[in-house]
């Protein structure tokens, strides 16, 4: 999973110097609505985001993920069993491009096997971790990625 997260990082580095992207599909008919377009709060963790026992019970909160890493934010080696419950930081999802894919100006999230997230399937937003899906993944990836370039 580690290694999954470091190439998506890995990616979201290298192909802003691939050349520009443009969406050309819209999830929205007259341009962007709602949070998910808003610009976010500066800095590493904004005051909206923070650890959650239960996060995916609180609306406040768009997705959980982990704070860097599973082993860093409880202080101790996690096992794959527990990855789930250790999933309790909660963050809201920013600065969107108009596509509804994790995306925006300055980094897209790809993916090689598994579909893309995107919002028409909002629901995945706090969908429980999976191996065989990497949405927790690529949610982490862009979410830590963007903050950077806030």
């Amino acid at each position: 999973m580690i290694s999954r997260i470091l190439l998506l990082i890995s990616m979201l580095v290298l192909l802003p110097a691939c050349g520009g992207y443009k969406a050309t599909s819209y999830i929205v008919d007259k341009g962007p609505q709602g949070p998910y377009f808003e610009a976010s709060e500066p800095g590493l963790q904004p005051g909206t985001d923070g650890l959650e026992k239960n996060c995916r019970q609180y609306k406040r909160f768009d997705t959980c993920l982990f704070q860097k890493n599973p082993t860093a934010q409880e202080g101790a080696p996690v096992v794959n069993a527990d990855l789930e419950t250790n999933r309790k930081f909660g963050v809201k999802i920013r600065d969107l491009a108009t596509s509804g894919f994790l995306e925006n100006r300055h980094l897209q999230v790809l993916t090689l096997n598994t579909p893309r997230f995107t919002l028409q399937q909002k629901t995945l937003l706090k969908a429980p971790f999976t191996e065989i899906r990497s949405y927790v993944e690529q949610l982490s990836s862009y979410y830590w990625a963007n903050r950077v370039f806030s």
